[in-house]
């Protein structure tokens, strides 16, 4: 079974990105063999928003430059700000830790500054003037 979705940006990110979440949920239940983590990042306000972006296997690289994974067209942003990668914890557990990249103006999740941050499922993470939202999904085999 192949599956194609095409994300586009929609100006009530909320509503509908939740939803897109849910599909993909369900596609993800049938076909895991093995324990899976997705998470994306909703892109709330600020210059760059409204939009959704679903972070790679591999994690993202947030900033301006255009090489980042998630572009953030936010002059108080640097051009690479920081970078989300997907990590194991003690037990198997999939975690999603922030890192900040020595950017001028620093990173805030849940409005902490922070050099490094594990998130959890609704934190905000505000960069710049734009906040995002993170969501993350972890599914266990043949559940």
């Amino acid at each position: 079974m192949e599956y194609q979705h095409d994300i586009t940006p929609t100006p009530r990110p909320g509503d509908e990105a939740e939803e897109l979440i849910i599909e993909q949920e369900t596609i993800v239940r049938e076909l895991a063999p093995a324990p899976v983590a997705q998470a994306w990042l909703i892109v709330l306000s600020g210059p760059a928003g409204p939009r959704l972006h679903q972070v790679g296997a591999r994690g993202a690289l947030l900033g301006r430059a255009p090489d980042c994974d998630l572009v953030l067209e936010d002059p108080a942003i640097s051009r690479r700000h920081a970078v989300l990668r997907l990590q194991m914890q003690e037990g198997g557990s999939p975690a999603y830790v922030l890192t900040d990249l020595g950017s001028s103006n620093g990173t805030l999740v849940n409005g902490e500054k922070v050099a490094t941050a594990t998130l959890a499922n609704n934190d905000r993470v505000r960069l710049g003037g734009t906040e995002l939202a993170f969501k993350q999904l972890t599914i266990e085999a043949g559940r």
